[in-house]
């Protein structure tokens, strides 16, 4: 599953007198973050040192989002109306109470190190006037990714680090990160070492994507549905990736529509009310079998299936799907199963979708079979 790193910058309160924009950057990043953890489509994790680094400056810089702090900074921009800072608390706590940390999940604790970023994130954080903890952590994080990514085996490509969005701008939320560090303590919490990293006086250089205070579309689009896709253990990972694949069909003919208003922002509402023009599916019993047996170790051919299913649901290509005949000849009917009516639609030449188009508008997926198979799961 893919899984994003929450940087704590995120969740950090910012200054008293910040601008309207920032305060309204840092409130919709929480939110969005909040609606992909209620997907269930990613792992979200916290460093372990998040909230031991908001709490100890809290007399100082008051990093650390307190209920009275939130509430008066919201009333200074207007934004009571809009929002809640209760829900937003709220938001915070659930972050800031994740288990296990990523340092945990991941297994590798980075405790000193010398690092140059460009460009350079650390002062984004301290330009903020907020404490140099923050920088230092964001830096470790910024180097785990960095290790996952080019020296582990197999690259850990699908975890991504979310950090805060210094001054808002409509450009992409995607920022890549040139890393050269001096690495002087690094623990493995498993015992096992990981080959390759280098030591001082070596350099680790690399470059590493991190999300900038991205929101629920930019999130969105960041899911890529086929990575989602485990040709291993397709029973567990296919419904996630049908669901984020018509999320992000929905997302792109909701941009189409909003580029031709000139309109930029997308709310989450707009990609629900888009949700619900897609036809309502299930599995039937013996599908995920099927597809089991079929796609074994055939990435490609689960990436066919997937674009199948998205096209049966969204009603489209219609040029590629027949009827199952109740026989073999060409003006036999239509096999039913009472009102429910049996389609067949091609995947490839050699593999095909069967599935039932039920008298309630819901589409049931049935089976994956071969060419010569005409079966179909009732």
């Amino acid at each position: 599953m893919p899984s994003v790193t929450i940087d704590a910058s995120v969740v950090a309160l910012p200054p008293a007198n910040s601008e309207l924009d920032v305060v309204l950057q840092y409130v919709e990043t929480l939110l969005a973050l909040e609606s992909l953890s209620e997907k269930a489509w990613v792992a979200i994790y916290m460093s372990e040192f998040t909230s031991e680094i908001l709490s100890s400056e809290i007399l100082e810089d008051e990093l650390y989002p307190s209920w009275p702090a939130l509430s008066a900074l919201l009333k200074r921009c207007g934004l009571t109306d809009k929002y809640n800072a209760n829900t937003v608390m709220a938001v915070v706590i659930s972050f800031l109470s994740l288990q296990p940390s990523c340092e945990e999940e991941l297994g590798i604790r980075i405790k000193e190190l010398l690092v140059t970023l460009t460009p350079n994130l650390s002062s984004w954080i301290t330009s903020r006037n907020l404490a140099p903890h923050l920088a230092s952590n964001l830096e470790r994080c910024i180097i785990l990714m960095a290790i996952l990514r080019k020296y582990c085996q197999p690259p850990v490509t699908d975890h991504w680090l979310v950090v805060n969005k210094p001054v808002p701008t409509s450009s992409s939320p995607v920022e890549e990160v040139t890393v050269k560090a001096l690495i002087h303590d690094l623990d493995y919490d498993r015992g096992q070492k990981i080959p390759g990293i280098p030591v001082p006086p070596d350099y680790l250089e690399s470059s590493v994507s991190v999300l900038v205070g991205p929101s629920f579309s930019d999130l969105i689009k960041w899911l890529d549905e086929k990575t989602l896709l485990n040709s291993a253990a397709l029973q567990e990972t296919i419904r996630l990736a049908i669901e984020v694949a018509i999320y992000q069909l929905c997302l792109e003919r909701i941009e189409r529509n909003l580029s031709q208003k000139r309109q930029v922002k997308i709310d989450e509402s707009e990609i629900e009310e888009e949700r619900k023009k897609f036809r309502k599916w299930t599995f039937g019993k013996d599908f995920l079998d099927t597809v089991q047996k079929c796609c074994k170790n055939r990435s490609d051919l689960a990436e066919r299936l997937l674009r199948s299913i998205i096209e049966t649901i969204d009603r489209q290509k219609l040029q590629d799907t027949h009827w199952l005949r109740t026989d073999q000849g060409g003006n036999d009917p239509q096999r039913k199963r009472g009102q429910d009516a049996a389609w067949r639609r091609n995947i490839d030449r050699e593999y095909h979708l069967h599935y039932w188009e039920c008298e309630e508008g819901m589409v049931e997926f049935a089976n994956m079979v071969t060419h010569n198979d005409f079966s179909i799961t009732e």
